[in-house]
């Protein structure tokens, strides 16, 4: 598959306690199909706070998403509130 393609783009996620999340991706090298780092964004209250990452290799998408979305729901299964 083409490169293009294949390249992550960010992912929301809603957990079922309803907090909302966007996964990020960052790339490897250059021209590189893995994806190194993975940014968990929180949203909520009207910003995005930085809540939590994983580092890595995954050569697909499919890998590197399915594993932000398993942060992103351990992570935002604690409760807080809006200051």
């Amino acid at each position: 598959m083409d490169l293009v393609t294949e390249m992550p783009h960010p992912v929301d996620y809603v957990h079922p306690n309803g907090r909302k999340a966007t996964i990020d991706f960052i790339w490897g090298e250059r021209g590189s199909s893995t994806q190194r780092v993975i940014i968990v964004w929180l949203n909520e209250c009207g910003r995005y706070t930085r809540i939590g990452e994983e580092f890595g290799v995954w050569i697909t998408f499919d890998d590197a998403r399915k594993c932000g979305i398993d942060l992103a729901a351990k992570l935002l299964g604690a409760k807080t509130t809006c200051r």
